[in-house]
């Protein structure tokens, strides 16, 4: 039911010839979304897979090691160019936020999406998460929930608990 809200809110929004999807009226420095739990995840194609504006690319399921070997989604700051699949190392994505996985299923078991300790925007495969949780559902949010769809760098993405306004603004959250 929930999921039917917010695909006519983002439909009716795309008829409406708006470039963006609709947003609310709360201030800039207002906490994140509302929770959409039980819709589709950000991935909506499934695990394994990680969404990359229009498109998605293959996840990483283990803890990145920065080789070129491996697969991402380079999703763009605030005045970047669109979200791109790279295979290869950071330096392709040294301007944007690298997510090897949008969820905890892109992982092998035991591991979790979470943002690296490091590196504020780079999300991958980790035993434990002491900052943001990637996520598709509440119930797979270790720390804080509930799990709070945004639109950030030109894909849905969940984030478990509530985005703060500095982490919506470098992760390139527009709601």
């Amino acid at each position: 039911m929930r999921w039917t809200a917010w695909v006519l809110v983002f439909t009716a929004s795309a008829a409406c010839g708006s470039p963006k999807p609709a947003t609310d009226a709360r201030p800039a420095d207002a906490a994140a979304a509302p929770t959409i739990d039980a819709a589709p995840g950000p991935d909506a194609s499934g695990a394994g897979r990680v969404t990359c504006a229009s498109t998605t690319c293959p996840a990483l399921p283990t803890p990145q090691q920065n080789v070129d070997s491996e697969d991402y989604c380079c999703s763009p700051m605030p005045t970047g160019s669109a979200a791109t699949c790279v295979h290869g190392n950071l330096g392709a994505c040294e301007s944007g936020d690298p997510f090897y996985c949008d969820e905890a299923a892109d992982c092998q078991t035991g591991l979790s999406c979470c943002e690296n300790s490091g590196r504020k925007g780079l999300f991958a495969c980790y035993d434990t998460c002491d900052g943001l949780q990637a996520c598709s559902t509440t119930a797979e949010c270790k720390n804080v929930g509930p799990c709070t769809m945004h639109h950030c760098g030109g894909s849905v993405r969940g984030f478990c608990g509530l985005l703060t306004p500095t982490e919506m603004q470098y992760l390139s959250c527009v709601d």
